[in-house]
């Protein structure tokens, strides 16, 4: 799986600027997220992926993207909200061959029911649950 990082504060400044909240994954020239906005189209490079940053940005491309031009259209708006409102730093895009997801970068507590875990492996709990 390959994973793609979005500073979470320009993709909150980006969908600021635009009225429908839709983003699209691009890969052409770098490797971006943008909205449909007019007059102009409002783009967000993913990390090293940014042509005039990155001398290695077409490398990397094809590594995470696939060397051929493409376009992903992302999640409704509202389920986008909620996970870049949960996000800290960055918003995640991981790419599979069939899939594209979103995640937020904040890590998850879970919280263990000791009573559904075997007791021989109750030990390696510890303390916390």
């Amino acid at each position: 799986m390959a994973r793609l990082l979005f500073n979470v504060k320009q993709v909150r400044e980006m969908l600021d600027k635009t009225p429908d909240k839709k983003l699209m994954l691009v890969g052409d020239h770098g490797v971006y997220l943008m909205t449909h906005s007019k007059p102009k189209n409002i783009v967000c490079y993913a990390q090293g992926c940014h042509p005039e940053h990155n001398p290695e940005w077409y490398d990397i491309k094809g590594e995470v993207f696939g060397y051929d031009d493409g376009v992903e259209y992302l999640d409704s708006p509202r389920h986008l909200k909620n996970i870049i409102d949960d996000c800290q730093q960055f918003l995640i895009v991981n790419l599979t061959e069939t899939t594209v997801s979103i995640a937020s970068d904040r890590p998850r507590k879970v919280k263990i029911d000791k009573s559904q875990i075997p007791q021989h492996l109750q030990k390696y709990l510890g303390d916390k649950s």
